[in-house]
């Protein structure tokens, strides 16, 4: 939604959701469109139809309607951008026309066919041809990747390394833009470094997410009891959505850390 809130100060916008419904109280879209994706698609199936289709686990498989209306309101719009969020929905720019992807923004926050991919596919240990799609799905996957910034007019990435791995030349090297949420400029709220406050910390990320779930863990279980010793006074805020149950054990372990789940804006976290 930080994107949403951003282009808005540019014109209107609309959006295409698959899983969760934007809320229309937080924010005003001219249209909204949701995207059904077809359920129930065996692994075996979908590494197939990765390599016909070259929609690769975990690429979401859209239904066809979907993926013409999607077109159609593309074609119709006169978008100045489309924002792609992430991997998942890639297979959509492939449909579009050659004009229309020149306007695509990727914001790829993580390389998937990377160390994510043993976290993100579970890997079947049942037989060897299961392993064997396993591996192939891997290929597919990262050659999905490739064809999708070469797709784009530009893609964001998080890191030097995914940055490397993905670059085709000069034209098609993705953009370094770290995770970071700068606040707006309007003094509604403090905007200095932080540094003052250091006995304050805070941790945002999407909760179910399994790199923000080991990077937490790790944080909580290594670093936060050593910081602790040197300020006794620190307190560590937690800030995301959908945290699971290992999460919400973590925090609730330490009387040090508050959990806020599935807040509105970050913004007053901030």
């Amino acid at each position: 939604m930080h994107f949403v809130r951003y282009f808005q100060g540019f014109g209107p916008v609309d959006i295409a959701f698959t899983f969760r419904e934007p809320d229309s109280s937080e924010t005003k879209f001219n249209r909204v469109l949701r995207l059904r994706v077809r359920s129930g698609v065996d692994f075996k199936v979908h590494a197939l139809m990765g390599a016909v289709m070259r929609r690769p686990f975990p690429v979401y498989l859209y239904k066809r309607n979907s993926r013409r209306e999607f077109a159609a309101m593309v074609r119709s719009g006169g978008y100045d951008v489309v924002l792609i969020r992430s991997l998942y929905p890639t297979g959509l720019i492939f449909e579009l026309q050659r004009k229309a992807r020149t306007k695509v923004l990727l914001d790829l926050d993580d390389r998937i066919s990377g160390t994510l991919y043993d976290q993100t596919v579970q890997h079947p240990q049942d037989s060897r041809s299961r392993t064997v799609f396993f591996n192939w799905n891997r290929f597919l996957l990262e050659r999905h990747e490739r064809r999708s910034v070469r797709n784009a007019r530009v893609t964001f990435v998080c890191s030097e390394a995914d940055r490397e791995r993905l670059s085709f030349g000069q034209r098609n090297s993705p953009v370094i833009v770290p995770n970071i949420y700068r606040p707006p400029k309007s003094g509604a709220i403090n905007t200095d470094t932080g540094f003052w406050n250091q006995a304050r910390l805070l941790f945002v990320g999407t909760l179910d997410y399994p790199p923000n779930i080991d990077g937490l863990r790790w944080f909580l279980q290594e670093v936060f009891p050593v910081f602790r010793q040197r300020h006794p006074e620190a307190r560590l805020s937690v800030v995301g959505r959908n945290p699971t149950a290992a999460i919400r054990s973590l925090c609730e372990a330490s009387s040090a850390v508050d959990l806020w789940a599935d807040v509105p804006d970050i913004l007053s976290h901030y």
